[in-house]
């Protein structure tokens, strides 16, 4: 005898289905529940396996991340002094690896006109980068949780770009917040390829789009 087919409810997001789409799929799980004469043997239990596979890959939680707080470090971070401090000591004490600019301190972006490649940047404290600096810098990522400046005051125009940061690599890359954010709820975590990330910091930039990609700043 023939078994009834049996109606699925699945609520519309579990398998990414929209609303306009419903009466469609729930007419693809009443045929996915009758047998097929012409069917492999084992083909339903593969396809019910498929799909239980599907919802668990679904149903797996987002860790939840707690909020991120001005760094205690950086407390006299306004009144530190950016002149003496230069950029291009870091890269070179780095050696091709992550540069970072240490909390409570004020760093100046010093390197000249042309390509510079560095292994990450994570701006604890704060980099500052003089107006109207041309420079491009290439990085698979930039923390920002201190502070990060720089401004163009040319007036906008291909022939005007300064300061370019290019962000590089297809690696994910994982985020640790330093200091007294380091107990924040839900880190370390993932934070993806080619982040441009702000935890707990203030970016102030005066920027725009060079045209040459979408990963220019």
């Amino acid at each position: 005898d023939d078994e009834e087919p049996e109606l699925l409810e699945t609520p519309d997001d579990e398998y990414g289905i929209g609303n306009d789409d419903m009466e469609q799929s729930t007419m693809r799980l009443l045929r996915g529940n009758q047998k097929d004469e012409n069917e492999a043997p084992g083909a339903t239990e593969t396809k019910t396996q498929e799909q239980t596979r599907r919802k668990l890959g679904n149903s797996v939680p987002t860790a939840p991340i707690g909020d991120f707080a001005t760094l205690a470090c950086n407390v006299d971070l306004a009144s530190a002094s950016c002149g003496t401090n230069l950029f291009s000591t870091l890269v070179a004490a780095a050696v091709g690896n992550v540069v970072t600019v240490p909390c409570g301190a004020c760093y100046t972006y010093d390197l000249p006109e042309g390509d510079h490649t560095i292994g990450g940047l994570d701006v604890v404290g704060k980099l500052y980068v003089p107006p109207n600096h041309v420079s491009a810098l290439y990085t698979p990522f930039v923390f920002v949780q201190g502070e990060f400046e720089m401004s163009d005051t040319n007036p906008l125009s291909i022939d005007n770009e300064s300061m370019k940061i290019v962000l590089t690599g297809d690696a994910d890359v994982a985020f640790s917040p330093a200091d007294s954010n380091a107990n924040v709820a839900g880190t370390p975590f993932n934070a993806g390829t080619k982040p441009f990330l702000v935890a707990g910091g203030k970016l102030n930039i005066r920027g725009w789009d060079g045209g040459s990609g979408p990963d220019d700043v």
